[in-house]
Formats: C-alpha cells, sequence, structure tokens
C-alpha cells in the first residue's frame, strides 16, 4: 500500500495518498514511510505544523534516513524554526555529505535568523565544498 502512496503522490494526487497512508497507519502506526508520505501530503495540502509532526515521527523512527530529516529541515524552515531546522539539516548533512542543500539550509536559517556574519561564512564554506552549486554563489555574491 505504501508503494502505491508513493505513485500517488507523484502523481499529484494527495488526497489519495493521505487515504492510503492513514489505512497503513490504522494497522502500524509506526511504520515510518507511511508517516513521511503523510507529512508530505500535509505540507502540499498547506499544513506545515502538521507535516512537522508526522516527518518528526518518521525520522525519529529512521534517524538515519537522509531524506526524513532534510525534509523535516525544510518544513521547520518554512515554520519559522530556524534552530530545529538548523539541527535537522546538520543531521540530514552528517548522513548525505554529498549534498549541497543541507549546508545551504543551514545558512538560509542564520539568515532568515539574521546571523549575517554566520551565513555568510557558512555561504562561502559551500562554495568552496560544492563550488559548482550556483545558488550558493548567487547567495553569498548577494551577503
Amino acid at each position: 500500500m505504501v508503494q502505491q502512496a508513493i505513485v500517488l503522490h507523484q502523481r499529484g494526487q494527495i488526497g489519495d495518498v493521505e487515504s492510503l497512508c492513514r489505512q497503513v497507519l490504522a494497522v502500524e502506526p509506526d511504520h515510518p514511510d507511511a508517516l513521511y508520505l503523510l507529512g508530505l501530503a500535509a505540507f502540499q495540502g498547506g499544513n506545515p505544523s502538521q507535516a512537522a509532526g508526522f516527518i518528526r515521527r518518521a525520522a525519529s523512527l529512521s534517524p538515519r534516513n537522509w531524506m526524513f530529516q532534510g525534509d523535516l529541515a525544510n518544513v521547520l524552515f518554512q515554520l519559522g524554526n530556524y534552530a530545529e531546522a538548523m539541527a535537522a539539516y546538520r543531521h540530514a548533512a552528517m548522513l548525505k555529505p554529498d549534498e549541497p542543500q543541507f549546508p545551504m539550509g543551514i545558512a538560509n536559517c542564520h539568515a532568515s535568523a539574521g546571523n549575517y556574519p554566520e551565513a555568510e561564512a557558512q555561504l562561502r564554506a559551500v562554495v568552496q565544498r560544492f563550488p559548482r552549486y550556483v545558488l550558493a554563489c548567487l547567495n553569498l555574491a548577494n551577503s
């Protein structure tokens, strides 16, 4: 059923994803993939607070899943919870060090929280580590 929910999510059928995930969770309340997909559906449905709860639970059940950690960070960032978002971005970066979006997310958290020197330092580190990551280069040029 979760595999079917993944396909439906890829097709943008968010209501059907939610329904299938809730069916899975009725039988297996701690199914990390169903919780994660339900969180994505909530986020895409405009409910980031609910999304954070589901994705946080999925991430706690699968702490080595970089995707769960990264999306938790993204949702927390959208909620303006920059300290928690930074922690989740750091965790995701530790799990998947070749992904530039996670250290970039840390820089964005610093900037959004008004910590501009820290944001610039983080951007410099991202550009040094990922020189072809254009978004970091542009953000550094604009800082």
